[in-house]
C-alpha cells in the first residue's frame, strides 16, 4: 500500500467516524484515542507532500539528532521545518500544520 493510499484510507476513517478533538492539545480524557494518531500522521503528511521527501526526511533526521534525549515542542519543530524548507516558496509549516493540530474541524487530505 502507497503512502497516498494509507492516507486516504486514514482520511475516511475520520471522515467516517468524526472527533472533535485538537490533537495538539487533546486533553487528558482523549490523549490516546485513535483520532491523534491518524491526524498525526496525516499532518506529517500534509508536510511532506508540501517540502517533498528530501527535505522531509532531511527534517526528521535532524529532529532526531538535535532531540536526543531531550524534551520537544511543536514550535521547535515547526521552527526547524521552516528553517529547512526556507528555500521552498510560500512554504510555512504554521499553515501546513495548525488546521492538523489546533483545529478541530478535518482538513481535507493532502495532495501528493
Amino acid at each position: 500500500m502507497t503512502i497516498a493510499e494509507r492516507a486516504s484510507a486514514a482520511h475516511a476513517k475520520l471522515v467516517a467516524d468524526p472527533v472533535e478533538l485538537a490533537v495538539g492539545d487533546p486533553g487528558p480524557e482523549m490523549m490516546f484515542d485513535d483520532a491523534v494518531y491518524k491526524r498525526g500522521a496525516l499532518a506529517l503528511t500534509a508536510l511532506r507532500a508540501a517540502s517533498g521527501d528530501e527535505k522531509f526526511f532531511t527534517l526528521l533526521r535532524q529532529w532526531a539528532v538535535d532531540n536526543r534525549h531531550g524534551s520537544v515542542s511543536t514550535p521547535r519543530f515547526i521552527a526547524l521545518a521552516d528553517r529547512l524548507c526556507a528555500d521552498i516558496p510560500e512554504f510555512s509549516a504554521t499553515a501546513i500544520l495548525t488546521p492538523w493540530l489546533f483545529r478541530k474541524q478535518l482538513p481535507p487530505l493532502p495532495q501528493f
